[in-house]
């Protein structure tokens, strides 16, 4: 990647501003929903590792 730090850091400053740019109320639902996302992962998706489906076969590619 072309000037290697300075896309990362110009996204996490563009985030950082949208983020202080938010309401209380905007924040709290989306804190929220963070937290909802965190106890699903931990109780549901977590214990589960290692379990993955896999499709039998797999996608293949057709040549014309």
């Amino acid at each position: 990647m072309p000037w290697w730090p300075l896309q990362p850091l110009l996204a996490l400053a563009s985030l950082g501003y949208v983020f202080i740019q938010q309401t209380a109320p905007l924040l709290r639902v989306t804190l929220i929903t963070m937290a909802i996302g965190l106890v699903y992962w931990l109780a549901v998706i977590l214990p589960r590792r290692g379990q993955a489906r896999h499709l039998l076969g797999g996608a293949k590619e057709e040549t014309v």
